[in-house]
Parts: C-alpha cells; sequence; structure tokens
C-alpha cells in the first residue's frame, strides 16, 4: 500500500514547520486545472542546502525532509561526510509522464522530485551520473541511497532502473509502489 501525506494547506505547513526545512509559500503556483500543486511551497534549504531553490508541493517536501536523516546517516557512514547541498533537476513540471504520454507526470503536480548530485561539507561533489559506478565510496552511498529511499517514497528511480534515469534519481509520492532501485 502507498503511503500518503497530507495535502490540505494548513495541516502540511504546519508538519513541515516541525521538520529542519526553510520554505515559504509559492504565491504564484499553479491552482487550478490538472498541473494544480497542492500546497505548493519554495523551498530554500532543509538538512541541506536545495540548488537551485526548489519549488514543489507541501506533501512531497514534507516526504523529503522525513528522508533526510537516513540521507545525512548513509552520508557521513559512506562518504565520511554530512551532505551540505543537494543538487536537483526539479519537482513542478506541467507535463505528461515520459514513458506514457496518456498520463500525467507526477511532476506535473509537483509530487516528485529529481535528485541529480550531492555536495558534501568537506567540498566533494557526487554526481549521480559519474558516481554511480564511480568511486567505491560514491556509488556505495548512491546505491544506498536508492535502496534507503524504497522505504520513504512510494516510487524511486536509480541508474539500476533505466537508460532515462543514468543521471538522477526520481522519487515521488504517487499512488503507485515501485523500487527501480
Amino acid at each position: 500500500m502507498a503511503t500518503t501525506w497530507p495535502t490540505d494547506r494548513a495541516t502540511c505547513f504546519a508538519a513541515l514547520a516541525r521538520e529542519p526545512v526553510s520554505f515559504t509559500p509559492w504565491v504564484d503556483a499553479p491552482t487550478a486545472n490538472v498541473c494544480a500543486v497542492p500546497a505548493p511551497v519554495v523551498v530554500q534549504a532543509s538538512t541541506a542546502a536545495m540548488t537551485p531553490t526548489l519549488r514543489t508541493s507541501c506533501p512531497m517536501m514534507l516526504a523529503w525532509a522525513r528522508f533526510e536523516p537516513e540521507m545525512q546517516r548513509l552520508a557521513v557512514r559512506r562518504l565520511g561526510s554530512e551532505i551540505a547541498k543537494i543538487h536537483h533537476y526539479g519537482s513542478y513540471s506541467c507535463r505528461r509522464m515520459s514513458g506514457n504520454q496518456r498520463r500525467m507526470s507526477l511532476h506535473s503536480t509537483g509530487q516528485a522530485l529529481d535528485i541529480s548530485g550531492f555536495s558534501t561539507t568537506d567540498g566533494r561533489y557526487i554526481s549521480v551520473r559519474d558516481g554511480w559506478r564511480g568511486r567505491r565510496d560514491e556509488s556505495a552511498f548512491l546505491r544506498d541511497l536508492g535502496q534507503t529511499a524504497c522505504g520513504h517514497f512510494n516510487v524511486v528511480l536509480t541508474p539500476a532502473h533505466d537508460r532515462a534515469h543514468h543521471d538522477h534519481f526520481h522519487v515521488d509520492i504517487g499512488p503507485w509502489r515501485f523500487c527501480g532501485a
């Protein structure tokens, strides 16, 4: 069964405010049609800076914020340093699914996030593209992170899943369950 997160603005904002997240309401976010974002937020940072600034739904950010302690523990264990920046390709994009043009992507409502890499507090950059089959510690971190993400998100797609994800992790909070780590 898929995990669910609060979608109403007041409940979600209150839950997100209890997490270590610096966010503001996303005032000009789409609020109507198939690309309406539930409880839209702009996120500058959580336990690490989001780069660039992230525009997403509160439920997606809440799921990510609750996953981050695991990410930080894995980073310390595998890389010897915490994550200082999370590099991403974005969350919101009003579009159809890449592999199924009949269905809207979860990115169209800010319920998915594509992560491209991580900067550590000791100055290293670990890209998903190069690190997946790169240095042993980076590869172990990314592979462990993908497996761990499967316990926090409904869908996780990594370079192990298909060529379309060769350079990023896709995590989402949609209605389906799939671990492509």
